[in-house]
């Protein structure tokens, strides 16, 4: 599956967000071009992706995991489509 996170992390004093993105990183396989976003490659269900990043969040942050039908317009970089299309080409789709 492939999943859009998004987020937006409260900045407080003596807060350590990178524990957050180190989580995302754990997954299978992820792409990281714009701020805040990222393309993530997973066998996990929403939920379950959803819990394990939430260990990482305070009340304050925002979360936003999407699944979609497909991306249908975009200005990124080759690599990232092609990181895309390999995955989509691999049997993973945006559901």
């Amino acid at each position: 599956m492939l999943y859009v996170v998004s987020y937006e992390l409260a900045t407080q004093l003596f807060r350590n967000t990178s524990a957050f993105t180190d989580e995302i990183q754990r997954s299978r396989s992820w792409m990281h071009y714009i701020d805040n976003t990222w393309i993530i490659s997973t066998d996990e269900t929403i939920e379950q992706l959803y819990s394990r990043l939430r260990e990482h969040l305070i009340d304050q942050d925002l979360l936003l995991i999407m699944n979609t039908d497909g991306i249908s317009a975009g200005w990124l970089p080759e690599e990232a489509w092609n990181w895309i299309q390999e995955r989509i080409n691999a049997g993973e789709s945006f559901r």
